[in-house]
């Protein structure tokens, strides 16, 4: 089991408190997760997760979903 975890581009030890009171999701219970497993170096299903990462902002009227290039 992972050691640490992503939040908002950073790293953090996986028992660093990471969300504030002010945090949107925390407040109101929206965001977006996405899982994503790693075999031997390589992310499995790049392509799907990139989908519904995407379709996820989409419908929760994220801005820069549109970003999302080949190299995301």
């Amino acid at each position: 089991m992972s050691q640490f975890i992503l939040f908002n581009d950073q790293f953090f030890t996986k028992d660093s408190a990471v969300l504030q009171a002010s945090n949107r999701a925390f407040k109101f219970g929206d965001g977006l997760f996405e899982s994503m497993r790693m075999c031997n170096g390589k992310l499995q299903f790049p392509e799907l997760h990139a989908d519904r990462i995407k379709a996820s902002m989409k419908a929760l009227k994220m801005d820069g979903y549109n970003l999302l290039d080949e190299y995301f």
